[in-house]
Order: structure tokens, then C-alpha cells, then sequence
């Protein structure tokens, strides 16, 4: 009975629960434009209710869902960057189970609504073309952070810790702030100098050159270019940076960078002076060693200037200095892969250089009206260089039983000197209807260079089934050369239709050079001889021609650009010793394919094909022998013909506005007929007309069936507001080359394969650690039957962090740990290299900061390298400054406002 009574309860108790588990949910829905009608990815929702508080984010098309809501009355907050605040009170009946609240309309406008106090995440990442454009606001640094810390944390962005900036598999080649040249192309001297609380948006732009920025038709490879925009509040002020240090060892580091931005007049001084190898300290820095071979004693000076003098002038350039003094010793191991042996040359190498360099741009642009446009850039560039090498080598010969053949000494003095000026005008004008355009580009530039060497080679010959002998050669070659260019280009891009637009386009180009090589030997009693066979004088002029028709359409999503060309092409040429003269004409074409559709403002494709024929260079052509390395001397070849190659290439780029992630992958392939390969010459029959010093000789040939193929990708996912990323990187590459040995082809196939794994923890006021792992593995298939293939395979880890103690101290450590194998005897390592530093903040707003680091702890920083060309496998092992310690002192410095 008491089981009844207890049942009967539970059946009243659960009798009264409907009314409430069947409380209507309902799913709101909309959709947020701008007042033209473009859907807003990205944009912030807010509900309220007195029972619910939920948001979201808007997808690609702009609309946005939120489940679950239970009240039918509610307030729905819109916000989105550079857009006017949404808010509004919206009333459902309660037994409606789908809420939609039709389009939301952001006005554009800088300043938000008052009433609007809710501010959502900004959005990240979105695309506009060819351009990958990233909020700062969106990645968090610390307070005096430079702006390369913001870079390191981009999506499909890469930075290593020497300031090498890499875009979605492609090397950034310069930075621009606010559209224009900042310090030239020194990457790592731009983001170095700019704080990054300045900076508003960072875009990775694909370049095509000023031709295409002006008309809008894009042909050719792009350079990747990072703009930098400033935010408004802060385009007047002064900021900068002052560096000194000591350390054991006698090493020392100091720089004075410092920058005043007033309006459009922008100055900028950077200087730094260092024997340590490593960039110089700043706020927020890693600590890092540099990955420089060998030990540097750095001068760098720079100059960025830019203003406009009035409404229609503006002037912008920079003025560098550089100066590099330079001793390196390593270890290399070359194979040459022959048929069924294998020569193998080891090399003891020191190598010492003084390098100085000037470099002066500057651009003066005229704008009189909205409708033209005239820019004139000269330049000059002067570098001297001496280098002094020392080499001491063993050629052996390896097949079932290694046969030595050679051993001795090579000493090479060079000193070379090199100035260049240059020149370039444009001219655009736009005219009323839209599309059609008129532009003309003059450029000028003239080069001249003095090589002065001297050679010294000291072998013992030990050939199979013959006498040993002792050889010794000395000789001095004095080599000037010089070059004029002068190309034109005239476009002019006519509307047909309201979606399209058609170019025809002209090319001129003609480059004319001019060298002479005196070579003299040098007895052991100093008496100078010339050596005719090795002594030269040529000339040669390539004549270029390029017609183009081009045809644009421009719609919404989509963007097909089609194209050829009708290149006519000339070199000719003479040279004194021998006398030869070769005259080589050649007509083709060439296609052109470029197809974007920007799916949204997240996600985008792009597709590319072109055609490219190409010249063999006048050094190839001319019949006669270069013995600048002894061991290796080069003889061209008259017969070779032009070669054609076929690329293509898709990428493919995504952002998820909702969850943050972002997608970036990219593949390019190339097919090469007729490509110029080397041809090495390696039988002892010939070897012995040559001389007695002569190993193996170098010729050029044409060869079918080049090809390549290249997938690259990156996955970013944010997680926990930014604060912790995952990244997954790599490349796939294969390339099929193709070489000549002893007048035999044969192909090797290498495959190569970069993966790495990336995490980052963002902690600003805690800590900042990332931790890299992956592998390198490069595998070489030779068509031959000897069995020489070859695989190597790199393992690293990388670990950073930086942990902040309190408001003032800082202490930081980075570590790396790579495990090579495959590599050849003698060259192989696998370093350990740890670095620490303790900090200490002081001073107002902690403007002032002094570091105690050690580098190199464990002193086993090593430079390991690894290359492959043709039949050619060289393995490099290099010395690099390590383990010392250092004190130094920096103080930062801004005013903004005035």
C-alpha cells in the first residue's frame, strides 16, 4: 500500500512539470548588411533578456542563428568595427518557436552609437582580392611590444628569429607603411622600428608592380609586400628606442632607433652596431641567438624620409649603410653522381670578408589633378667587397672500393666593386570613363663592376694506375664589366561593356653588357704570363619585345583576366678570344591566365597559368674555359636553344568568422622544355687533355622533362578569446631534374616534405610560451643503376617563453634541440642550443629595462645545411658564435599628440 501511495505521488509530482518543461524555445534569426546591401561577416550579436543572455557571431553571408531562447521579448545589440552600433527591443509571441528578425542595417561610421556599450572581439582576419588583411587589435602583446610581435602571431604568417617574414609559403620582400616604401626592402629593420600600438591593420598584399596598382590588370609572379596603416591617433608623435651592451668575449651591441610622425612628414633614423650576432634588444623581444654563421661585427645606418610638400607633391626614400665584417670555418662534403661511382670532394673551408654597401631611393610623386599622375624615382647603389678563402680539399672516388684521386690546397683573394644608377618615370593618366587608362614607364639603370683575384692551388695528383705528381698554380685575373638597361612600357585599358575592360600593352627592353677577363699566371719567381686561352673580351646586347592583349572581367565574385603575348627576342653577341660572334633570334608567345572568386570577405580561390620563354645567358653560349675553381672549370656552349616553361598555380584561403580558424593553401606546378642543365665531364681520357689539374669540367646542354610541383598549407585555430593558437604547417614538394654526366642523362627525382606543429599561449600579464616541433625529410631517387640515393631527415623542437614576474621583471629562455641523419661523415650534428635572460623593468611606465642573457649554454650552436642540385648533393657544416653572456641597457621612449 505504501508503494501505491509513494507511485501515486510521483505521478502527481511529474503531472505538474509540463507547464514548464514545455516552455516554448525558439531560434532567432537574421541577416546584417551595410546600407549598400553587403552582407557583414563577422559582426557582433548580443541578446538580453531577463532570461537569457547569449551571442554570437555572423557568418559569411552576414546572417546569424542563436538556439534556445526562451522569452519572446528581448534586446538584440549589433556591433561591428567602423560601423555605427544596432540596438532594438523586439516582441514575439510567446508560442512562436522561430524569431526572424529580418535584415539589420550598419551605417558606416567611425564613431559608434552612446547608447551602444557592448564591444565584440574585432574580426580578425578577412580578404579583399589579392589581399589578406589582419586587425592588430585582434592579437594581444605586450605593453612596449614591437610590431614584429604582432607578426609572429599572424595566420599563414611566419617569422623567424632572425626577422625573416614569410606569407603563405612566400618570402615578404618589403614593408610599406600606409601605402609607401619604409626602409626599402630590410624587412626586419621596419617592424624592428615601429611599435606595435601604433599600428591599426597589417595586409599581405600580393604586388604586381605599380603598372597593375594603377590599371588594375595583374601579370606576372607578385612580390608579397606587408602594408602597415597607422592608426589615426597616432600619425603625429615621436617614439624610439636606445640600446647599449657588453659582454664577455670583448662583444658588444648598441643602436639608436627613432622615428617623428607629424601628419604626412615621416622621419625615421635607425642605426646599430654589434659583434654578437644577434638583433638588437628590444621591448618584448625573444631573446634569441641569431642563426648567422660564423662571427659578425655589424654597422648599419638607415634614413627614412617622407613628406608632402604641398596638396600635389609628395617625396618619400631612404638613405642605408652597411658593413659586415665576417670569419667563417665549416666543414662541406660534395657528391657528384656518376653512372655506378661517386666522386666525393671534402673541404676544410675558411673564409673571411669586409663588405660595405650604400644604397640611396628616393620617389617624388606629382598628382596635379584626380585624373594624372606622374612618379619619378632615381637611385644609386655602391658595394665593395673583399673576401679571402682558404680550402683545403680531398677528391676521392667511391664506388665498391674508394680510390683517391686528389688532396691539396685553394686559396682565392677577391676583391670586387660594384655601382649602379638608376632611374625610372611615370606617368598615368585616368581619364573621365570609367576603365579607360593610359600609362607609360620609362626605367634607366647602368652597372659597372671591377673583380680583382687572386688564385692559389696547391695538388697532389694520385690517379688509378698512374704516377703520383705535385701540381701548383697561381693566378691573378683582373675582370671589369658593365651593363646599361633601358625599358619602356606603354598600356592603355579601354571599358567594353560596365563588368570588363581591354588592354593592349607594349614592352620594350634592351640591355647591353660589356666584360673583359685578363687571366695571368704566376710563376714561383713572380713573372707574370698571360694566359690567352683563359683571357677574354665580349660583348653582348638582348633585345626584348613584348605585345600584349589582355581581356578583364571584373563581377562581383569573380575576376578572369586572359591574356598573350607575342614576344620577339634577340641576343647577339661577340667575344675577341676565341673569335666568336652568334646572333640567336627567337619568336614565341606567351599566355596568360588569372582567375579569382571571392566566395566572401572570408574566404576566397584564385587560380594563375602562364607561359615564359627564357634565354640561355651569354656565359652559356661563349666556347670558353672559366677556371675561377680550378677543380671545376666551365666551357659554354653555342648550340643551346631557349627554353619554354609552363606554370601554374591555386590557392585557396579561408577565415571562420565564428570560430576563429583560418585555412591557407596554395599549389604551383612547372614544366620546363629545353631547360639549360649543366653537363659534367668526368672521364680521365679527357681529364688528361685538359691538365693536370683539372677534375671535373663543367658544360651546358639542353635537356626535356623539368618539372616541379609545390603544395604548401597552414590551419590556425585560436581557442580561449586568442590567448592559445594552434597552428599545422608544412610543404610537399617533388621536382624531377635532369642532368648530364660524361654526356649521359640522367634524372633524379627528389622529394621533400616540412611539417610543423605550433603552440602559443598568450598570456600577457602572466606569460608568453610557443612551442614548435616537426620534421624535414628529403628524399633523392637518381635514375641510375649505382644505388646512390639518398635520404635526409631533420627532427626539431623549439621551445619559447617569457615569464613576467610582477610588474618589472621578466625572465625568459628559448631552446632548440634538432636529430639530423642522412647527412655525410664529418658534417653531421645535432645542436642543442639554450638561451636565458633575466630583466628588469624600471623607470615610468617601465621605459627603462636592463637584461643579463647568456647565450649558447651548452656551447653547441651549429650551422647545418643540406642542398641538391642535379647530380650535385653538397652537405655544409658551419661555425657560429656561442655561449657567451650579456649586460645591456634600453630605453623607450614616445609622445604622441603633438
Amino acid at each position: 500500500m505504501n508503494c501505491y501511495r509513494l507511485l501515486l505521488f510521483v505521478t502527481l509530482l511529474l503531472a505538474g512539470l509540463p507547464t514548464r518543461a514545455q516552455t516554448t524555445t525558439r531560434v532567432v534569426r537574421g541577416q546584417v548588411r551595410d546600407s549598400s546591401g553587403q552582407a557583414l561577416p563577422g559582426a557582433t550579436i548580443r541578446l538580453v533578456s531577463p532570461r537569457d543572455t547569449t551571442g554570437t557571431i555572423t557568418r559569411d553571408d552576414g546572417s546569424f542563428e542563436m538556439p534556445h531562447v526562451t522569452e519572446p521579448r528581448f534586446n538584440i545589440t549589433v556591433f561591428m568595427m567602423s560601423y555605427a552600433g544596432f540596438k532594438h527591443d523586439y516582441s514575439f509571441s510567446p508560442t512562436d518557436t522561430a524569431a526572424t528578425l529580418g535584415t539589420i542595417v550598419l551605417r558606416s561610421d567611425i564613431q559608434q552609437l552612446k547608447a551602444v556599450t557592448v564591444r565584440g572581439s574585432p574580426l580578425a582576419v578577412t580578404f579583399h582580392g589579392d589581399t589578406v588583411e589582419y586587425n592588430a587589435a585582434a592579437y594581444q602583446v605586450r605593453d612596449g611590444s614591437n610590431v614584429s610581435e604582432v607578426v609572429r602571431q599572424l595566420p599563414g604568417v611566419e617569422m623567424d628569429h632572425n626577422g625573416k617574414v614569410t606569407a603563405q609559403g612566400k618570402e615578404v620582400t618589403r614593408v610599406r607603411l600606409n601605402g609607401k616604401d619604409y626602409f626599402g626592402a630590410d624587412v626586419a629593420k621596419a617592424l624592428r622600428n615601429l611599435p606595435a600600438s601604433i599600428i591599426e591593420k597589417l595586409q599581405v598584399i600580393d604586388d604586381y608592380g605599380d603598372q597593375a596598382n594603377l590599371t588594375g590588370i595583374k601579370v606576372g609572379e607578385p612580390q608579397k609586400v606587408l602594408n602597415l596603416t597607422l592608426k589615426p591617433d597616432k600619425s603625429s608623435g615621436v617614439f624610439g628606442t636606445a640600446t647599449a651592451g657588453a659582454g664577455t668575449g670583448n662583444l658588444h651591441l648598441g643602436g639608436l632607433n627613432v622615428s617623428r610622425f607629424k601628419g604626412d612628414r615621416q622621419l625615421s633614423l635607425s642605426g646599430d652596431m654589434n659583434n654578437s650576432n644577434a638583433g638588437l634588444f628590444s621591448f618584448g623581444d625573444n631573446g634569441g641567438i641569431s642563426g648567422s654563421d660564423g662571427s659578425n661585427a655589424v654597422h648599419n645606418l638607415g634614413f627614412n624620409y617622407r613628406d608632402a610638400f604641398s596638396k600635389k607633391l609628395t617625396g618619400y626614400g631612404s638613405i642605408n649603410y652597411a658593413e659586415n665584417r665576417s670569419l667563417v670555418t665549416g666543414t662541406t662534403a660534395q657528391q657528384t653522381i656518376d653512372g655506378s661511382y661517386v666522386n666525393v670532394n671534402n673541404q676544410q673551408n675558411r673564409n673571411t670578408g669586409h663588405n660595405r654597401s650604400y644604397a640611396i631611393n628616393y620617389n617624388l610623386e606629382y598628382k596635379p589633378d584626380t585624373l594624372n599622375q606622374v612618379r619619378f624615382s632615381p637611385g644609386f647603389n655602391r658595394s665593395r667587397g673583399e673576401t679571402e678563402g682558404i680550402s683545403q680539399f680531398h677528391i676521392a672516388q667511391n664506388n665498391l672500393h674508394p680510390v683517391k684521386i686528389s688532396d691539396g690546397t685553394n686559396t682565392n683573394y677577391s676583391d670586387n666593386d660594384n655601382t649602379s644608377v638608376n632611374a625610372s618615370l611615370m606617368y598615368n593618366h585616368r581619364f573621365r570613363k570609367k576603365g579607360r587608362n593610359f600609362n607609360i614607364n620609362l626605367t634607366y639603370g647602368n652597372n659597372t663592376m671591377t673583380s680583382q683575384q687572386d688564385v692559389r692551388t696547391l695538388t697532389h695528383l694520385d690517379y688509378v694506375d698512374s704516377l703520383a705528381m705535385d701540381t701548383a698554380l697561381h693566378q691573378q685575373v683582373h675582370a671589369p664589366a658593365g651593363s646599361n638597361i633601358f625599358s619602356s612600357s606603354l598600356s592603355y585599358t579601354e571599358p567594353v561593356g560596365k563588368t570588363s575592360v581591354l588592354e593592349l600593352a607594349y614592352n620594350f627592353s634592351r640591355n647591353n653588357n660589356t666584360s673583359s677577363r685578363e687571366t695571368w699566371n704566376i710563376d714561383p719567381d713572380d713573372v707574370k704570363t698571360r694566359v690567352d686561352s683563359q683571357s677574354n673580351s665580349y660583348h653582348y646586347t638582348f633585345l626584348s619585345q613584348r605585345i600584349s592583349l589582355r581581356y578583364d572581367l571584373r563581377g562581383t565574385k569573380h575576376r578572369l583576366l586572359l591574356g598573350l603575348s607575342a614576344l620577339p627576342q634577340v641576343l647577339s653577341g661577340a667575344s675577341t678570344h676565341p673569335d666568336f660572334t652568334t646572333r640567336t633570334p627567337q619568336f614565341s608567345f606567351s599566355p596568360n591566365i588569372h582567375y579569382t572568386y571571392q566566395v566572401s570577405n572570408s574566404r576566397s580561390f584564385s587560380f594563375s597559368y602562364a607561359g615564359n620563354p627564357g634565354q640561355p645567358g651569354f656565359m652559356q653560349l661563349m666556347p670558353v674555359t672559366d677556371l675561377t675553381n680550378p677543380q671545376y672549370p666551365v666551357v659554354g656552349n653555342p648550340g643551346l636553344k631557349p627554353s619554354f616553361s609552363q606554370s601554374v598555380s591555386l590557392n585557396y584561403r579561408s577565415f571562420n568568422v565564428q570560430k576563429g580558424n583560418s585555412f591557407f593553401v596554395g599549389m604551383t606546378g612547372s614544366l620546363t622544355n629545353n631547360s639549360v642543365v649543366a653537363n659534367i665531364l668526368n672521364d680521365s681520357a679527357h681529364l688528361a687533355g685538359m691538365g693536370s689539374t683539372v677534375i671535373q669540367e663543367i658544360r651546358y646542354v639542353n635537356a626535356d622533362g623539368a618539372r616541379s610541383a609545390n603544395v604548401y598549407y597552414n590551419f590556425s585555430q585560436p581557442l580561449w578569446q586568442r590567448k592559445l593558437t594552434f597552428t599545422y604547417s608544412g610543404t610537399v614538394s617533388y621536382g624531377n631534374n635532369i642532368s648530364y654526366m660524361n654526356d649521359l642523362a640522367q634524372r633524379s627525382a627528389n622529394t621533400s616534405w616540412n611539417q610543423s606543429l605550433r603552440l602559443r599561449l598568450n598570456l600577457p600579464r602572466l606569460m608568453d610560451i610557443e612551442a614548435n616541433g616537426g620534421f624535414n625529410s628529403n628524399n633523392v631517387h637518381y635514375s641510375t643503376t649505382g644505388g646512390f640515393n639518398t635520404t635526409t631527415n631533420t627532427l626539431f623542437v623549439e621551445l619559447y617563453a617569457r615569464h613576467y614576474i610582477g610588474k618589472h621583471m621578466i625572465l625568459g629562455w628559448n631552446a632548440t634541440k634538432s636529430v639530423n641523419s642522412g647527412l655525410s661523415s664529418g658534417v653531421g650534428a645535432n645542436p642543442t642550443v639554450l638561451n636565458m635572460y633575466v630583466e628588469c623593468q624600471f623607470l615610468k611606465g617601465n621605459r627603462g629595462a636592463l637584461r643579463f642573457q647568456g647565450f649558447d649554454l651548452l656551447n653547441e650552436n651549429t650551422g647545418i645545411y643540406h642542398s641538391v642540385n642535379g647530380a650535385v648533393i653538397t652537405d655544409t657544416r658551419n661555425n657560429r658564435l656561442s655561449r657567451y653572456c650579456m649586460l645591456s641597457f634600453s630605453y623607450r621612449f614616445d609622445k604622441f599628440g603633438f
